[in-house]
């Protein structure tokens, strides 16, 4: 499934730059797509790493409030 998904991943991004004309592209809109680019993995890291925490932390918290 891992393996499916990071295909697919992948073929979006090539597919976005090729679909993308360099001659007629300013510097601007490459910086604004290589932005929201930076900006959708940072996300998705704090996304995983919040739902890591929360599913480990989450739990615990709870079976400590319930001993008490």
């Amino acid at each position: 499934m891992r393996k499916i998904l990071l295909t697919i991943t992948f073929l979006l991004v090539i597919g976005n730059l090729s679909a993308m004309n360099l001659q007629t592209v300013d510097s601007e809109s490459s910086f604004k797509f290589l932005d929201s680019l930076i900006g959708g993995f940072i996300g998705g890291i704090l996304g995983v790493v919040g739902t890591i925490l929360s599913s480990y932390y989450g739990p615990r918290q709870l079976e400590k409030w319930r001993i008490k």
